[in-house]
């Protein structure tokens, strides 16, 4: 046992400390390190502990991460630094973080990794988690035009903010995400009340005319695209285009995500966008590529 102690992280000091370890790790990942003090701050969702080492001030050789996306199935991390692997810290953190979640009522635990990070892949099915799905955070740089949606006849977009219906919403959300893992959806069912509650809790999420549902010339709900900011508007990103089962074969996630990618440009202003994906099939993520 590493003579540690696991705390909860101090957001008035702890933030530089942290923004270091994660871009040790980044930079141990092959990846371009990247993280701040500041974006770190910026990511609210869920709480945070760190491993401290009583020789070492200002530094953190380990931190977890959680956080609940359905009363029962909560998301875990673990990130360690570079030199402190190999000593079965990895395991500590997650195995602390996995009974935070259980003390709150959780029985589905997800972890997740950078599909780079080959060792942390390692950790994490030798603990015991199996693969259910991949998630995708793809890039638009700057200078690339999202491109024009085209859709067949009769088929039409209206925005939230011209139909303000959250059983419309909630509709939308569980026929096009139930069999999407990683969203919550996929976990239960969404309802209104849980809808109105995250619009509160999260304004850059929700914004009423950047999201999309799309309808066949029946009036049939066919499907749903969200353009999102985060980090303070620094991140804007195009958030799951999907469809309903019955309308998939027409490939329309392409156009939910131009939609979006348009709408986010047109709001605020040029500079790269994201697009966001969770449990998403391959051919879907390739027609995005394609953008």
């Amino acid at each position: 046992m590493l003579n540690l102690t696991f705390r909860p992280l101090n957001p008035d000091t702890d933030y530089p400390a942290l923004a270091q370890l994660y871009r040790a790790a980044e930079q141990a990942a092959g990846m371009e390190p990247s993280s701040t003090a500041e974006s770190l701050r910026l990511r609210t969702w869920g709480t945070r502990w760190v491993a401290e080492d009583a020789s070492q001030a200002d530094f953190f050789p380990a931190a977890g991460w959680m956080a609940s996306q359905s009363p029962t199935r909560f998301f875990v991390y673990a990130v360690v630094h570079p030199a402190w692997r190999r000593r079965g810290l990895g395991s500590q953190m997650l195995a602390y973080v996995e009974a935070q979640a259980a003390a709150q009522g959780a029985f589905d635990l997800v972890a997740s990794a950078q599909a780079i990070e080959t060792p942390a892949i390692a950790l994490i099915t030798r603990l015991g988690y199996t693969l259910v799905g991949h998630n995708y955070s793809l890039h638009l740089p700057a200078e690339v035009d999202p491109g024009e949606p085209l859709l067949p006849p009769g088929y039409t977009i209206r925005t939230y903010a011209e139909i303000p219906d959250p059983a419309l919403l909630a509709q939308a959300h569980n026929r096009c995400f139930a069999d999407r893992w990683g969203h919550y959806e996929n976990s239960q069912e969404n309802t209104p009340e849980r809808l109105l509650q995250w619009m509160t809790e999260e304004l850059g999420s929700f914004i009423p005319e950047g999201i999309f549902l799309l309808f066949a010339p029946d009036g049939d709900l066919a499907g749903l695209s969200y353009g999102r900011i985060a980090e303070g508007g620094q991140r804007r990103a195009v958030d799951s285009p999907s469809c309903t089962p019955e309308y998939r074969h027409l490939l329309l996630e392409k156009s939910l995500a131009q939609i979006a990618a348009n709408w986010l440009r047109k709001r605020f202003g040029p500079g790269p966008l994201a697009l966001d994906c969770w449990g998403e099939t391959e051919e879907n993520i390739n027609l995005f590529r394609s953008i």
